[in-house]
């Protein structure tokens, strides 16, 4: 969980200095990492993001332990940034940051699951 936060401390940074590709990219390995710490706490892993944000569905969201709503931004972050990093002349911008700051609650709620009982 630990890297989850200083990725998103990172995120953080670029925010200020209005660096929207690097944030987007950021926020989403923050939420990658978080929902790997979470995973690994099942024993679970993969070696592809798309398994790992399936696992993560499968065995947090549908269960009930992470909220739907915070889930949601794990895979959007993952589509926008495969379009910001890999994509011809793809540029995130300010606005696309709003819709990101959603996912703040992802390593948060996270963080919250794992330090629970």
């Amino acid at each position: 969980m630990a890297r989850a936060r200083a990725t998103f401390d990172d995120a953080d940074a670029l925010i200020e200095g209005k660096r929207w590709n690097g944030a987007l990219n950021r926020l989403y390995y923050a939420a990658f990492y978080a929902a790997r710490a979470l995973l690994a706490t099942q024993s679970l892993d993969s070696s592809r993001h798309s398994g790992v944000i399936s696992l993560f569905q499968q065995h947090f969201v549908r269960t009930g332990r992470v909220p739907q709503e915070t889930a949601r931004a794990l895979p959007r972050l993952f589509e926008k940034r495969q379009t910001t990093d890999y994509g011809d002349y793809a540029e995130a911008t300010r606005r696309s940051r709003s819709a990101e700051s959603s996912s703040r609650g992802v390593p948060q709620s996270v963080r919250g699951f794992a330090s629970s009982p």
